[in-house]
């Protein structure tokens, strides 16, 4: 039996700290959700929503970890190609300054540990992109019970029953012959284990696994695993970036530095925080 995946999206304003969201989500989907729907959800979208956020200009790197983070961005510019990296990801690795880069990376260090700080970008599930100045994202620490609140809500205010995926771009990767996923990133998702650079040399640098964003947390029914990463690969592929993939692309598109996006340059913007998908047989 093959499923298919009808994605609908309707774009709503940027979440900025204090907004909102289930408000927003109810009042642009209110007519739309049905029953036995996937409402996705973007992780950093409800992270700055909820104040998740940080200002890495106030980070004074070490000397250790500035001399850390020149390795591993010249260990991953030489490896890279052989692990699918991507040259556009390896010319922006080396486009920013390695001042910025050793802070986020002493940023990552911190709250994600050795296995994320090796990494060549996404350390931690720390996001810098479609966020201003020097801010970026910070992982949700109770990403289930944000996921069940909203669920209820919804239930709540339009008698609907939905289940809510939070999910990061951050990959995941899963071998065919197996119901494991392997993180790159932290995971509240039964089956899904958080190897950091392992699973991301794993998956990137072999072939036996297939990528896939990562579910942070799911309130629903239970189903496959299988079946809940395709969801999440069916909505990141109709979302979009919003302002860009990442700080680089951002700064092009604005026309501006790294650390020069306003809040009002991104609240211009078209932005998809949260899209149905609905299955059909």
């Amino acid at each position: 039996m093959t499923v298919k995946y009808l994605v609908m999206k309707k774009p709503m304003r940027y979440w900025v700290p204090g907004y909102d969201f289930s408000a927003e989500i109810i009042r642009v989907y209110g007519n739309v959700l049905r029953n036995g729907d996937f409402l996705i959800i973007s992780e950093k979208a409800l992270a700055i929503a909820l104040g998740y956020i940080y200002d890495e200009s106030i980070i004074e790197e070490s000397r250790i970890t500035s001399l850390a983070t020149r390795v591993v961005r010249e260990l991953w510019s030489i490896i890279g190609t052989r692990c699918k990296l991507g040259e556009k990801t390896i010319t922006m690795l080396r486009s920013i300054p390695l001042e910025l880069l050793a802070r986020h990376k002493q940023l990552s260090l911190s709250i994600g540990g050795l296995k994320h700080f090796l990494k060549p970008v996404s350390e931690a599930g720390i996001d810098t992109s479609n966020l201003p100045y020097s801010y970026v994202s910070l992982p949700l620490q109770m990403a289930e019970e944000i996921a069940d609140q909203i669920r209820n809500e919804i239930s709540s205010k339009l008698g609907k029953d939905v289940s809510v995926l939070i999910q990061d771009t951050d990959k995941t990767f899963l071998l065919d012959k197996l119901s494991l996923g392997l993180a790159t990133r932290p995971s509240k998702v039964r089956g899904i284990i958080d190897l950091g650079v392992i699973s991301y040399i794993l998956g990137m640098c072999t072939h036996l696994f297939r990528a896939y964003p990562t579910p942070v947390a799911f309130s629903g029914p239970q189903i496959s695993l299988r079946l809940l990463l395709n969801i999440a690969r069916a909505a990141e592929s109709s979302r979009g970036w919003g302002a860009g993939r990442n700080v680089v692309e951002m700064a092009r598109r604005f026309n501006s530095g790294f650390e020069d996006v306003t809040w009002r340059m991104l609240m211009r913007e078209n932005h998809f925080p949260a899209v149905i998908v609905r299955l059909r047989e």
